[in-house]
């Protein structure tokens, strides 16, 4: 008998046991899920005094939970001269919410909720409480994020829009539209067209385009540039040339490029640097319409549109008499000139999503840029423009460590190029993590109307903000609000 009671008191601790480590492991688990909590959380007993907090308590308000753990929230109320979320509860009596400012000048979102235990009957209460900068900081990533996929949205529209201006040249800028429906407007008629522009703006693109609207789209598109080709070559292979007419002619004479594009378009790029005796025979063939081989008298009738691009200023030449004028008269008939890359910035998220697609494509990648990254690159200044972009993105792609290239990865990439020692290597950096915080900090200023709106908007206090101000030497072009003046 004795035994049997023994045994099942045995059996009762066990179970116990048991019992006891299973409400100890859940407990364990509520208080470091309370604890991870990206949410400050505090816990109070029914008349208001601190029982616990969470870390991200502490992280967001800064204030330390060894002197606030059991003590009441009505004393520390009078402390910090602030209402108190917990005492609220405590006085309605129902969940409240309230927002709360501390002497630091970050607000707070407080949402207490009163609840009883069934088992014991007490009561306690819960606030949960978010930092409104970390709550803009994160809508701000979210409305990056979205800027960036609806731009990956638009390319992807654009180029599968088979009616769409400009379809194969990416763009999202006014400028870039306007040169497109210029082009639009002139590619219908046989008319001479200047490209003028910075080298690397997508001339020749802008001339496919060009021959691609107009009615010798079927017919032979020659590219010549002048600058290639060597001053006593240009001449036989724009104009060709009769059998016997210099030592090293073929026997049977050669077709110039002129008369092989007959009916079709000729690009003649970097037209600035035809040479003088050359230009005069342009000029005949533009007035005529007509060639003669070298050593021939018979004249030839070729119908030819002419496209001339150049990265020249053509009137600074012609001043300097290094261009004939009456052949820039003649071919500045219809002149369009390309933006250069800095003066359509808005272009170049579309860019580089467009190259990065590309070369992902032929090298069979899959690199994506963080967030960070498109805003560097975008502020920064391509004197080569668009195809300095696009091999900036094909090196980054080929050099990068990992398929998610960050900020990091970029600077160091951009600045290897530049540097050979590790002294100049960090001086580098130094110089260009201060320019890219700089541009932020203008675009910041350009988009707030207060001190305190620019620091809630970048997430930094504001004596942080007013420091990098004056280290930029940023005149902050917004009104201190009376919080700010406070501080």
């Amino acid at each position: 008998m004795v035994r049997t009671i023994v045994e099942h008191l045995q059996e009762k601790i066990q179970y116990l046991e048991k019992q006891l480590a299973r409400k100890t492991k859940e407990i364990a688990m509520l208080r470091g899920a309370i604890d991870a909590s990206w949410v400050g959380i505090t816990i109070a007993d029914g008349d208001g005094k601190c029982l616990m907090l969470n870390s991200s308590h502490h992280r967001i308000t800064g204030l330390d939970p060894v002197t606030h753990i059991g003590k009441s929230y009505a004393k520390i109320e009078n402390e910090l001269n602030n209402i108190s979320c917990n005492m609220e509860v405590v006085r309605q009596g129902r969940a409240v919410h309230i927002e709360q400012e501390l002497g630091t000048g970050r607000r707070y979102m407080v949402y207490g909720t009163p609840y009883s235990d069934t088992d014991n009957g007490r009561r306690y209460i819960v606030c949960n409480l978010v930092d409104d900068i970390e709550v803009n900081r994160s809508k701000q990533e979210l409305n990056l994020k979205g800027k960036i996929a609806e731009a990956e949205r638009l390319v992807q529209q654009e180029l599968l829009d088979k009616e769409q201006i400009g379809r194969n040249i990416i763009h999202r800028s006014i400028k870039m539209r306007k040169v497109l429906e210029r082009c639009i407007r002139i590619a219908p008629f046989d008319s001479t067209v200047m490209l003028l522009g910075e080298s690397g703006t997508g001339k020749e693109l802008l001339a496919d385009y060009i021959v691609a609207q107009s009615c010798r789209k079927d017919r032979p598109f020659i590219k010549v540039n002048c600058a290639a080709i060597p001053e006593a070559l240009l001449e036989s292979e724009l104009f060709g040339y009769e059998a016997g007419s210099f030592t090293s002619a073929r026997p049977q004479g050669k077709r110039g490029l002129f008369e092989i594009a007959d009916k079709g378009t000729v690009m003649l790029d970097e037209i600035s640097e035809m040479p003088l005796n050359l230009q005069s025979k342009l000029l005949r063939f533009l007035q005529e319409k007509e060639i003669f081989h070298i050593g021939g008298n018979n004249p030839i009738k070729v119908n030819v549109r002419i496209i001339a691009a150049t990265n020249q200023d053509l009137e600074a030449l012609v001043k300097a008499k290094k261009f004939r004028r009456d052949l820039y008269y003649r071919l500045n008939v219809v002149p369009i000139i390309v933006p250069p890359l800095r003066e359509r910035k808005e272009d170049i998220p579309l860019l580089i999503y467009h190259f990065l697609c590309m070369y992902n494509e032929r090298y069979n990648l899959k690199r994506q840029l963080s967030f960070d990254v498109i805003e560097y690159i975008r502020h920064k200044e391509f004197e080569g423009n668009v195809r300095e972009l696009q091999n900036t993105i094909e090196r980054i792609l080929l050099l990068a460590p990992e398929n998610v290239i960050s900020l990091v990865d970029i600077i160091e990439l951009f600045d290897l190029s530049s540097a050979e020692d590790g002294e100049s290597r960090i001086k580098g950096l130094k110089c260009i993590m201060d320019e890219f915080e700089r541009n932020i900090l203008n675009s910041c200023l350009k988009q707030c109307a207060t001190i305190t709106q620019a620091s809630v908007l970048l997430g930094i206090s504001q004596p942080t903000l007013s420091r990098k101000l004056a280290h930029h030497k940023l005149s902050a072009g917004v009104k201190k609000d009376a919080l700010a003046a406070r501080e």
